[in-house]
């Protein structure tokens, strides 16, 4: 194992209670939500010196930050608030406030890569809103249920959908950023607590942290099926190829295959996935080339796909082929 030394520090003043932290798309500064003192401030990290703070107002509560792809401008939600602003980082000026509602309780935040959305987690509220950054407005909203309490929230890389932590629920739901629907929920366990969570840059697994059990757990993404192909695989060799095209995708993609005896994939289902089977190819425009282990280049999505089994299928066989969004 690795040795983790701390290398720098940044004195932040008695009873400022930092929340929370993010960084900066040039590595040059980092920003930190302070709780009590209401401000939020900008830590130059090669001396580890605040160069800049944003005061908020008495009893903002600030909670979150996340900071846009070109470092323009940084995000707090402000719990005492309920609102969530916008920072200009050149001089850490307010420059724009959404107003949530009362007893909101806004908690965790997250933006796209376009910079056209962020995301907050409204934890007395039980929703998930859309946050407009032109001009700051909600423009859509995910209500959850009585009794979640959702904290953390982040955004896959292909802007589809929004991973949120369900406190008092102890799930994990994936929300449709489309229509803001959920599409899919991973059950924790009871007293779990899942408080923050993060997801992968392939968008293969979200990563949670639960508080009252003391673990993380890796939660394996639902996929996006492609298609499903009734009796065409009938007593294939070894060595024969199912083949289907990739959808067109802005990062890697992964594919699932799935091969069963019938339609309804309940019986002698196998699974296969690109991240750990051997057999997966994609055509690059002039050759098939083995998958990486990060999977299928963005570049070449819309392409052909084929996966070769070794040991061929006995009898009429029924496939489908998801993949990752």
């Amino acid at each position: 194992m690795s040795t983790m030394t701390v290398t720098g520090t940044a004195s932040l003043d008695a009873s400022h209670n930092p929340y929370a932290v993010c960084i900066d798309s040039n590595n040059a500064y980092v920003y930190v939500a302070n709780y009590t003192a209401n401000t939020v401030e900008q830590v130059r990290l090669s001396d580890m010196t605040v160069t800049g703070t944003a005061s908020l107002g008495a009893s903002h509560g600030p909670y979150a930050v996340c900071i846009d792809s070109n470092a323009i401008y940084v995000y707090v939600s402000n719990l005492t608030a309920n609102t969530v602003e916008q920072i200009r980082l050149s001089d850490m000026t307010v420059t724009g406030t959404c107003s949530l509602g009362v007893s909101h309780d806004p908690r965790g935040v997250c933006i796209d890569s376009t910079d056209t959305y962020v995301y907050v987690a409204n934890n007395s509220a039980n929703t998930v809103e859309q946050i407009r950054l032109s001009d700051m407005t909600v423009t859509g909203t995910c209500s959850l249920g009585v009794s979640h309490d959702p904290v953390g929230v982040c955004i896959d890389s292909n802007n589809a959908y929004v991973y949120v932590a369900n406190y008092a629920a102890n799930t994990v739901e994936q929300i449709r950023l489309s229509d803001m629907t959920v599409t899919g929920t991973a059950s924790l366990g009871a007293s779990h607590g899942p408080y923050a969570v993060c997801i992968d840059s392939n968008a293969i697994y979200v990563y949670v942290s639960n508080l009252t059990a003391n673990t993380v757990e890796q939660i394996r993404i639902l996929w996006f099926p492609i298609w499903v192909s009734p009796a065409d695989t009938a007593d294939a060799a070894p060595g024969d190829a199912l083949v289907w095209t990739s959808v067109v995708a802005t990062k890697r993609a992964h594919f699932r295959l799935q091969v069963a005896n019938d339609a309804g994939f309940s019986s002698g289902l196998v699974t296969y996935y690109s991240y750990n089977s051997t057999g997966f190819e994609y055509w690059d425009g002039a050759a098939w080339v083995a998958f990486p282990r990060d999977g299928m280049p963005a570049a070449k999505t819309g392409n052909n796909v084929r996966y070769t089994s070794t040991s061929g299928l006995s009898g009429t066989k029924y496939r489908r082929v998801a993949q990752t969004v």
